[in-house]
């Protein structure tokens, strides 16, 4: 029999998570964990630990995870066989040798006594995980995480809540005009090659390929997992650069097969906004998270960061075909400021490479102070720690174990 406890209950339960400031909260993904919490209890005093990230911290390449975040690629866990990943259970059994019990099904239908056990096994995992990785962190990557990855657990999550305005009828109107676009694009098509544009990927990729005899592209490298091999490419990019390769009927084919293709991922992508709007706000509430190992924060359930970018001429993205190169396309238009809010969008090209940039230009030491510098710093900590040393044995004096670490420092600095 199920026990259900009222929501005020359920407050003063979580109540001491935001009036206490020496509590320190562990969650694995705590994205997703304090957005389950009740409205207004995620600006609290606690602090946030997230055990995800900081395995990522420990490990950044252990493969995408459940958002497919990570590298592309995973490593593979000798013993077990089996790729890598940041999911709770597979971390259990590959990094700390236990099995945790797997998701039972729906918690609405499920008894009391399996809900209690799923969750105990979740919390003792998170723990021990979050002890093993406590010894593993150096101090440079705990204040890392104090300073910059804790603090912004809040506010994805509160900006997850507050949402993205849309302008619905704006998408509706724009996805008609799209639509308009594709056909006449597929009727010129029609009346010169006499091959409708709607007749599939599998038929188009056979006249691009083998009617047409373009060089062959595939959508991506060789799944290593499964060792099948990509598609051949129908992305607009790549047919972009076939067309520049090519002359004549070929070119003209392929221009306004590239405008098709281009137009028709517009579309999609905007027609598929409406349905995550919530009626009861009017926005999106995507969800915000700062799972990528690089600390860029992504969105997902929609990926609002894939609506495209402006189509025009001169821009990277254009229609490329004679009769459709003025064509414009701005789907980011949908999304629009609340009340009497202004929207502002930039992007800082290159932004990582240029704050490394100006830090290598600002920093204070040529390069030959600096490595004497960590040199000095390395003997300083080598003779503490030799002096705190207590396990030396009786015939070795702490003066000579302290001068042989030293000696063998500045023999690797020559």
């Amino acid at each position: 029999m199920n026990v259900r406890i009222s929501e005020q209950e359920l407050r003063e339960a979580l109540r001491p998570l935001t009036v206490r400031n020496d509590l320190t909260a562990v969650f694995h993904n705590a994205v997703f964990d304090v957005g389950m919490l009740p409205s207004g209890k995620h600006a609290s005093e606690m602090q946030i630990h997230d055990t995800q990230k900081l395995l990522k911290l420990h490990d950044s390449d252990r493969g995408p995870d459940g958002d497919e975040t990570g590298t592309r690629v995973a490593r593979t866990r000798r013993g077990f066989n089996e790729p890598t990943n940041y999911k709770l259970k597979d971390v259990a059994k590959h990094v700390l040798g236990v099995g945790a019990i797997d998701f039972p099904g729906t918690m609405v239908g499920l008894p009391l006594p399996k809900l209690c056990r799923y969750l105990k096994s979740d919390l003792i995992v998170t723990g021990e995980l979050y002890r093993t990785l406590r010894r593993k962190l150096t101090w440079s990557d705990w204040r890392y995480n104090n300073q910059l990855i804790a603090p912004i657990t809040p506010l994805l999550v509160d900006m997850t809540e507050v949402g993205v305005s849309v302008d619905t009828k704006f998408a509706a109107n724009e996805c008609e005009r799209l639509l308009a676009l594709m056909q006449s694009i597929n009727d010129q098509h029609v009346r010169r090659f006499a091959l409708s544009l709607d007749c599939g990927d599998f038929r188009l990729r056979g006249w691009v390929y083998f009617e047409l005899r373009c060089r062959k592209i595939f959508s991506g490298k060789k799944d290593l997992v499964s060792g099948r091999r990509k598609q051949l490419s129908l992305k607009s990019d790549q047919l972009r650069d076939l067309w520049k390769e090519v002359t004549g009927e070929r070119k003209e084919s392929l221009a306004l097969i590239h405008d098709y293709k281009l137009v028709q991922g517009q579309m999609r992508r905007l027609a598929a906004l409406p349905e995550y709007v919530d009626h009861r706000t009017g926005r999106i509430h995507s969800l915000f998270n700062d799972s990528q190992v690089s600390g860029r924060i992504s969105s997902s359930k929609p990926s609002l960061q894939q609506i495209a970018r402006e189509v025009k001429q001169g821009e990277k993205r254009e229609c490329i075909s004679g009769e459709f190169e003025h064509v414009q396309i701005r789907t980011r238009d949908t999304i629009v400021a609340a009340g009497n809010n202004w929207l502002v969008a930039f992007d800082i090209a290159q932004a990582d490479v240029r704050v490394l940039a100006h830090i290598a230009e600002s920093f204070p030491l040529d390069t030959a102070a600096h490595l004497d510098a960590l040199y000095q710093q390395h003997e300083s900590r080598i003779r503490r720690l030799a002096r705190r040393h207590s396990s030396l044995p009786p015939c070795v004096s702490l003066q000579t174990a302290t001068n042989s670490i030293i000696f063998n420092l500045g023999s690797w600095k020559k």
